[in-house]
């Protein structure tokens, strides 16, 4: 294959061409569950700069739950280990109800365990 100069490329890929849809950020409802403020905060933040600007926070299990029920999110950041319900029992609420909200599970504190049961019940990840 022929060398190819740096500006060829530039040419054919413009600066930004792979940024993801900013329209798509802004129409994008995420929930962010977790019982720790420090954690919800610092995930907004990192959020927003992302350019994500429908972020709902939830300090339990219960609000979450009752926030995911009464309207749609796209996606759900739901901590493992906070009072009840848990993550993992938002989750099979979820399923049950066939609510079809996208879900991250994370914590700190997590086994490999409930990793697996996690996606098991149909989290997109664990962190």
């Amino acid at each position: 294959m022929a060398y190819k100069s740096p500006l060829f490329y530039h040419k054919l890929y413009p600066p930004g061409a792979f940024k993801p849809d900013q329209q798509k950020k802004t129409l994008t409802r995420i929930l962010v569950a977790d019982d720790d403020p420090n954690v919800r905060s610092v995930i907004r933040a990192f959020l927003a700069k992302a350019g994500f600007r429908e972020i709902v926070l939830a300090m339990n299990g219960t609000t979450a739950l009752r926030q995911l029920e009464a309207s749609h999110f796209d996606v759900a950041l739901l901590d493992l280990k906070m009072p009840p319900p848990n993550g993992l029992e938002i989750l099979r609420q979820l399923r049950a109800r066939n609510i079809q909200t996208d879900v991250v599970m994370f914590s700190g504190y997590a086994s490999i365990r409930d990793g697996i049961e996690a996606v098991r019940l149909g989290a997109r990840d664990f962190l």
